[in-house]
């Protein structure tokens, strides 16, 4: 039980009671994803700017995605009408079906441009 605390300090409090929440269960991860396939939906205009329409993504392109909590960069190694193949720098853990956003370097930031969601994995 807590029973004092000070301005800047540092405190955490467990509880007992969701105890099988933090327990590892063997075998539960996901694989790890180095090159994937994924369905996309790109947006109609780019977030947070106005009036520029979002083009497809295209073979080549670099793309940051984000998987869950992991963020990585990849390049598209295949890209057709609403699906795309992309080999990652940094590789993620995700199950197939993970949903994906996807942003696009454009002027110094990354903006993004649709969301995705995993199919297979490789």
């Amino acid at each position: 039980m807590l029973s004092a605390s000070v301005a800047g300090a540092s405190a955490a409090l467990g509880r007992h009671q969701f105890g099988d929440l933090h327990r590892v269960q063997r075998g539960a991860l996901a694989q790890v994803v180095v090159r994937h396939e994924q369905r996309q939906a790109v947006l109609d205009r780019l977030v947070g700017m106005d009036e520029q329409n979002v083009d497809e993504i295209s073979t080549g392109e670099p793309l940051m995605l984000t998987v869950g909590t992991a963020t990585t960069v990849g390049a598209v190694t295949s890209a057709r009408d609403d699906e795309c193949e992309v080999s990652l720098k940094r590789p993620v853990c995700a199950p197939e079906g993970a949903k994906i956003a996807i942003n696009r370097r454009i002027g110094a930031r990354w903006r993004l441009i649709g969301i995705g969601t995993l199919t297979t994995e490789n």
